[in-house]
């Protein structure tokens, strides 16, 4: 079950970037968690720059899908984990219950 948790509980947002920050370095404009602090005129300030330039509207594109593909990847992993020992000890229980009747009779 803390697999479970672990697995599909969200973890901290950054969101520290400063516009300054945004025009110097690339940073992920279409994930929410890193931009949510900044003011609408700065963000679209900020997408209007990533967007007029094609290679680099290309490249925020990979990095934010790839960054979303390791966080799913992550979690389908505690899942898979999670549904394991759940599985295991289901079938502990009953194997004991069965053990436990069969004993008593």
């Amino acid at each position: 079950m803390i697999l479970a948790m672990i697995s599909t509980r969200p973890f901290n947002a950054r969101g520290f970037y400063t516009m300054e920050d945004i025009l110097t370095q690339p940073k992920s404009l279409l994930f929410f968690e890193d931009y949510y602090k900044i003011k609408l005129d700065e963000y679209e300030a900020a997408m209007d720059k990533l967007t007029a330039n094609e290679i680099e509207l290309k490249h925020a594109l990979v990095r934010d899908l790839h960054g979303l593909g390791v966080s799913v990847a992550r979690k389908y992993k505690f899942l898979r984990i999670s549904y394991d020992v759940l599985m295991f000890g289901v079938i502990l229980s009953v194997l004991t219950l069965f053990s436990a009747m069969i004993w008593k009779f």
